[in-house]
């Protein structure tokens, strides 16, 4: 299968997880009710969490690799705007997988010291770099097929506990 494609799909997939609602992505005995019986976000034990971070990470980090490929391609046909767009996206996934390791260590920190609420907002934190890594990794898809969007910023902060 080639690599590319490949990423693209998982790319696919994390954006379809994160859009998704959580009674898609979970069995329905495994997803907690609020009182009046409506579906909340599947839980996770701390074992799955901690796959569910691995996965998300190799995720990220295949998407990065592939915009670096399409980077290199752009720069290499001379073509500026892709480039530049493709540059920024990279830069925003770099940090997306920075901020994505800080909370997997707060993650395992907190499941080896058994503060369950410190690892469910990490875990919380990193279900949500998830999210914007796929926003990120479709902006790149629209500046490999020539749609650039020129002045758009997005920020996402995620506070220290």
């Amino acid at each position: 299968m080639n690599p590319r494609l490949l990423a693209w799909g998982l790319g696919a997939a994390l954006a379809a997880c994160a859009s998704s609602p959580p009674s898609a992505r979970a069995p329905a005995s495994r997803t907690a009710r609020t009182a009046r019986g409506a579906a909340r976000a599947p839980v996770l034990t701390a074992p799955d969490q901690a796959r569910e971070l691995a996965a998300t990470r190799r995720g990220v980090t295949a998407m990065r690799w592939d915009v670096q490929r399409q980077l290199t391609r752009a720069r290499a046909r001379g073509d500026r705007a892709e480039a530049s767009c493709l540059d920024e996206q990279l830069s925003q996934l770099d940090a997306s997988l920075r901020m994505l390791d800080e909370q997997a260590d707060r993650f395992e920190g907190a499941a080896s010291s058994g503060d369950e609420a410190a690892r469910a907002r990490s875990f919380g934190r990193a279900m949500a770099l998830r999210g914007r890594a796929a926003e990120v990794g479709e902006d790149a898809r629209r500046c490999a097929a020539g749609v650039v969007t020129e002045g758009t910023v997005t920020t996402m902060v995620v506070t220290a506990p």
